[in-house]
């Protein structure tokens, strides 16, 4: 099998692997692992943005701890973006107007503290964090 595919919320028993701590309740915690990697997709599905607490049981999941997670968004540097749709006022579906890339991703990035990582998931909103 070439990876496992694992979903952790407040009621799933895969809570020991992740961990996750929001005020919310509608936030989860899903898990993806291959061999040394990891990939949290965290999803807030509240009305008011989350902050999220996650303590990942690294030697369970048989990851080594980064210093970091990796935004994977935000590391694809704005290229999300152009398969993004909006509704304009007259009602019919257009791409937006292009932002500036972000040159450096880092800041999206969620550092480490104890192997415990600390970010906000915007309300009805995901992030999707990798450990490499």
């Amino acid at each position: 099998m070439a990876g496992t595919t694992r979903s952790s919320s407040r009621l799933l028993a895969n809570e020991k692997l992740v961990r996750p701590k929001a005020k919310q309740p509608q936030v989860v915690v899903s898990l993806f692992t291959r061999k040394g990697k990891a990939l949290f997709v965290a999803m807030n599905d509240s009305d008011a943005d989350a902050q999220v607490e996650m303590a990942p049981d690294w030697q369970a999941l048989g990851v080594a701890a980064p210093a970091q997670l990796i935004d994977a968004y935000a590391e694809q540097n704005g290229r999300v973006q152009e398969h993004t749709m909006v509704v304009g006022p007259d009602g019919q579906l257009k791409q937006p107007e292009a932002k500036a890339k972000p040159d450096d991703t880092s800041a999206c990035n969620v550092p480490l503290k104890a192997g415990v990582a600390a970010f906000t998931v915007k309300a009805r909103n995901f992030r999707v964090l990798e450990a490499r």
